[in-house]
């Protein structure tokens, strides 16, 4: 790789949102680079702008990234003196970003960043290393699932699942499964209120669904059907847990004729998504 020009800059609004992040959009807050990496020009926020941090002296950091990086592996470029003495202007900021540009690149010239980070204090140092338990559980600040690390949400698989007993009335026929109480609590406070998605895990990628089971001793399953979450009030949500509540005692959500005297248990199962990335929610 040729001898690369990076640019290292600090901003903050204090726009209400971000620019638009969801898939198909994909916004930066950076719309053009200069020559050198420097940002011209950004996406505002739904409200506001961008101001950039500047050092103590009103200068943009740069830096080049040498030739013998490609041979030697990382190196470190450590940038210091950002100051900002406007404390009205920075305590009222929503948002705030560190954006790295570089120049023109050749095709096929590559370059990666091992790690970035903000550090208290005069001297720029490596971020302290983390466990993977650790890294995740700041991760699941913004966004969080149950399926397994490696599985994409929607993909069908009972692996993981939430699955919790409901409620069973015997219609003189046969057993119903009607809709009782759904709550459950992250595995990490999230850092706004945020959007839930629930699927169904029976194969059909449902999405807003749960799945109804019947069992009839163990571990034989009698019945199971997907239902819409529509059947349950979405009744409380806030950043640790979520609570819902049935929304018509009289629909069921699957049945199987059984004998009153049957020993029977009724559940749902569901996977879950849970969404609080800044410039989402």
């Amino acid at each position: 790789m040729n001898a690369l020009p990076i640019t290292v800059s600090l901003w903050y609004t204090d726009g209400d949102a971000l620019p638009n992040l969801n898939p198909g959009i994909n916004q930066s807050i950076v719309k053009t680079l200069g020559p050198n990496g420097e940002v011209e020009t950004t996406n505002p926020p739904t409200t506001g702008a961008w101001t950039e941090l500047k050092t103590t002296y009103g200068q943009t950091l740069t830096a080049t990234i040498a030739t013998e990086v490609e041979v030697t592996g990382y190196s470190d470029y450590t940038f210091s003196g950002y100051y900002r003495d406007d404390f009205a202007a920075s305590d009222s900021a929503t948002f705030f970003a560190i954006v790295i540009g570089t120049a023109p690149m050749a095709n096929l010239d590559t370059v990666h960043f091992n790690s970035v980070s903000l550090c208290q204090g005069h001297i720029p140092t490596r971020p302290a290393p983390q466990t993977a338990d650790e890294v995740l559980r700041e991760c699941q600040y913004f966004y969080e699932k149950s399926y397994d690390n490696a599985i994409l949400p929607g993909t069908a698989t009972y692996l993981n699942r939430i699955q919790m007993p409901q409620l069973l009335y015997y219609n003189g026929a046969a057993f119903e499964l009607c809709p009782g109480p759904i709550t459950f609590t992250y595995n990490t406070v999230k850092r706004a209120v945020p959007y839930i998605e629930l699927y169904s895990p029976d194969g059909s990628n449902q999405t807003g669904k749960v799945l109804g089971l019947i069992y009839l001793g163990n571990p034989v399953t009698n019945a199971n059907g997907s239902t819409v979450i529509g059947n349950w009030d979405q009744t409380y949500k806030g950043t640790k847990a979520v609570v819902y509540s049935p929304a018509n005692t009289n629909t069921y959500v699957t049945s199987t004729a059984l004998a009153a005297t049957a020993r029977v248990s009724g559940a749902v199962c569901f996977q879950y998504v849970i969404e609080a990335r800044l410039g989402i929610i």
